[in-house]
Formats: C-alpha cells, structure tokens, sequence
C-alpha cells in the first residue's frame, strides 16, 4: 500500500492510497469464494455454480463488493499509519480499479487544525471586589418569603387593588380572523403588577360568582400584535378573591426553608451564600473577557466547518428541547430554522475557535486533569441529580462523557491559569 498525504489546509487534508494488482486479486478470488456459496441458480445446486456463470451474472455486485471493502479498510489503515484522526466519516473523492491494474483512491476529510497560541500570558484584565450588602441580603430574604407566601381566600367584600383572582376569562378580538378566546381558571394580581391593567380597572369591586362584560380597546403600540388597535369585548366570571400572605421574618420563617438555625444565623448563611455566588460570577466575568482577548487575538485560526456544524445543530436541539419541554410543537412554531442556522454560524465558529485555543494553550502548558478532580465532579453531578454516582458514571463513560466532561474541567483549569497569569 502506497500513502500520500496532503495538506489542503490548516483544516483540511487529502489521503491518496494505491494499492498494487495482487492485493486487488486475492480481495476478489476471497469475494467471488464468498458469494458463489450463497448464490441460487436454476441447474445448479447450491454452492456448485460454475465459477465463470457466476462472473457472468454476478460480476458487477462482486466487483462492487470489493472496492467498498477495499476501500473502507484500507482507508482506515492508511489513517492510523499517517497518525491522522478525521473529524467525520473521510469523503471519498475518486477511485480507479481495475483487476490488473490495482486500485486507488482519495479521500478528504477535517482535523483539528494545529495552533501555536502565544501572547495569552500577562492579559490585562480588571477584576472587581464582590460586597454583599444589607440590602442585597435583605432582597434575597424578601424573594424567599415571596417563594413561601400563601394564598388565603377573602369573603365578603368586593375586589381590590393588591389582590389575587381565579376567574374565567373569554372574549371576542373585533376585526380579528380568529378573534375568539376562552381561558379557565386564570390567576392573577389586581392592580398595576397585574399582566392587564386595562382589564383589571374594569373588574374593580367584583365578587366571587359575579359575571361582568365590557370592552377595551387598545392602543396602536400595545405588545399583544392581536390586540393592537383593536377592541376586545371580554367576558370574566370570577370565582375566587385571594389575598397574598408573606411569613415574618423570624427564626420560625428560617426553620420553614430548611434551617434549624436562628434568623440571624440564617441571614449570616444567606450573606455567605450570596458572596460565594457573587465571586462565582466575577470570575465567569472575567474568564469570559481573558478569552475574548485570545479570540480577538487569533482571529485568524482556521476553524473546522465540521465542528462549527455540530455546535450549530447542537443549539438547535437546544432550542427544540427548550420548545417541547413547554409544550410547543417545533414544526408549528413557525420559526425559519435555516435562518436561525445562519444566524448562530458566525458565534458558533468563535465558540469552537475558543475551545481550540484553550486545548492549545493546556497541551502548550502541559497542564492535566487528576482522576480526583473527575470524581469530584462526577459527585457533585450525581448529587445535583440525587443519583448514585456510580451508576451516573458508568452510564457516562459508556456515552463519552466522561472523556467530555474531562475536557471541559481542563479547559476551565486553563481559564483559571490565564488569569493567575494575567495583570490585574
């Protein structure tokens, strides 16, 4: 076997392979062997077809047979002798056989471009001090009380400003195609926090098992498309009033959220909880803008159309996940797919372009992931998920994602390197 390898470009590369007459004749006497015990031929019995009829009527499919099975496995070995690793399944771009003359072929196909990143040592990047404050503490405390508060019910007297409803609500959009809508068992604040304000100045004063028609009509600039411009004449029947009871804040309120310590043990904890997630964020700020630097700085590093394929589709799988999981339908969302593909090209090609980088710059650093740091991970994961950890792991690393999940703490070890090395 002869190879030739040929550099297209930074990315791309072309494998030539010739193969001599006798391999092609032994690969074709195996095959002709192979298929004459299988074929059926009225007048012959199985296994017996003389070998020229089977030529005759068969020679195509055999000849046919041979190329794939030369080509596939030779291929394969032609790659492992040049030490190359395609990104995809390689193109076979020409081949030319024949019995007496032998075989070749060419095939094409993406590596992982080699980069010699420099200049991501002594990054200039601004750090900022994280403070938790009173009122930020106070804030998180007042979001969980919102998260604990109860809906209690109110009787007799009519709606006000402040409270909670469940009614039904239907009506007619005028000038509309499809202008009828019904919703049951809608839930929502009276007043300005409410979702219309229009809607909800009309039912001022209602009380449960009252009906109240009326018509609103909308300004040219409302959100709502269906409804701008036009009059909506609504129907509510109201079934309940609720008022919003928020918990003191006090030790009972701090043992209810999963603490058996004292308020002002718990607001300490909130305190600590806010900091730590504060620094999270300010590091994820500034890893972000250490790797812009390097992206800016090597914006000329070819990147594989293969891989920026994958992250692409890999969004849009996102995306469709995303739409199910909310009870949407993908095909009836009328969303433009191929536009929506070639709007997130250009952001996909800089993310991997990022990824190629800092796997450059780690292998350059000669930096390395401990199997300790892969179980600590994988624990924190299997927590997360209340899961035992061993079977999250051998599920993983039968999907490859251990290896991915490798890869990923090694490129934030990499971050991290970059901004011990940068001036702050």
């Amino acid at each position: 076997m002869k190879v030739a390898v040929t550099d297209i470009s930074p990315c791309r590369r072309s494998v030539a392979v010739e193969l001599p007459p006798d391999v092609i004749r032994g690969e074709y006497e195996k095959a002709f062997r192979e298929f004459a015990k299988s074929v059926r031929l009225d007048g012959f019995r199985r296994g017996h077809v003389p070998k020229h009829v089977v030529e005759q009527r068969f020679g195509k499919e055999i000849e046919q047979e041979v190329v794939e099975h030369l080509i596939r496995d030779y291929s394969a070995s032609a790659l492992e002798e040049s030490g190359l690793h395609p990104l995809h399944t390689p193109i076979l771009k020409d081949y030319k056989f024949g019995r007496e003359t032998g075989l070749s072929f060419v095939t094409e196909f993406e590596v992982r471009p080699k980069i010699e990143a420099s200049g991501y040592k002594g990054l200039k990047v601004p750090r900022r001090e994280v403070e938790v404050k009173e009122p930020d503490v106070l804030s998180a405390l007042d979001e969980m009380r919102e998260r604990a508060a109860r809906f209690e019910g109110v009787e007799g007297r009519g709606l006000e400003a402040g409270d909670y409803i469940l009614a039904d609500v239907s009506g007619t959009v005028e000038g509309a195609d499809e202008g009828s809508f019904s919703n049951d068992d809608v839930f929502f604040e009276i007043g300005s926090a409410g979702p219309h304000p229009e809607l909800t100045d009309e039912i001022r004063g209602m009380k449960p098992g009252e009906e109240r028609s009326f018509g609103v009509r909308y300004p040219q600039d409302h959100p709502t498309a269906s409804f701008a411009g036009r009059r909506v004449v609504y129907k509510v029947k109201l079934k309940e009033i609720k008022k919003k009871s928020l918990p003191d804040l006090d030790d009972d309120f701090a043992k209810s959220v999963g603490s058996s310590e004292t308020l002002d043990q718990f607001r300490e904890r909130v305190r600590e909880d806010l900091l730590r997630i504060g620094k999270l964020r300010e590091r994820d700020e500034a890893r972000r803008r250490a790797l812009d630097q390097i992206l800016d700085a090597h914006a000329s590093v070819e990147v594989p159309d293969s891989l920026v394929d994958d992250q692409v589709e890999g969004e849009i799988e996102d995306a469709i996940r995303s739409m199910t999981a909310q009870g949407m339908d993908p095909r009836n969302a009328g969303v433009d797919w191929d536009e929506i593909r070639k709007e997130h090209r250009e952001p996909a090609r800089r993310f991997v372009r990022g990824i190629l980088l800092l796997d450059a710059i780690g292998e350059q650093e000669k930096l390395d992931v401990a199997p300790a740091e892969v179980d600590s991970a994988l624990e924190k994961e299997a927590s997360r998920r209340k899961q035992s950890v061993d079977v999250l792991r051998a599920r993983w690393e039968k999907e490859g994602r251990v290896d991915a999940l490798k890869r990923q703490i090694l490129r934030e070890k990499v971050l991290d390197f970059l901004l011990a090395a940068a001036n702050i």
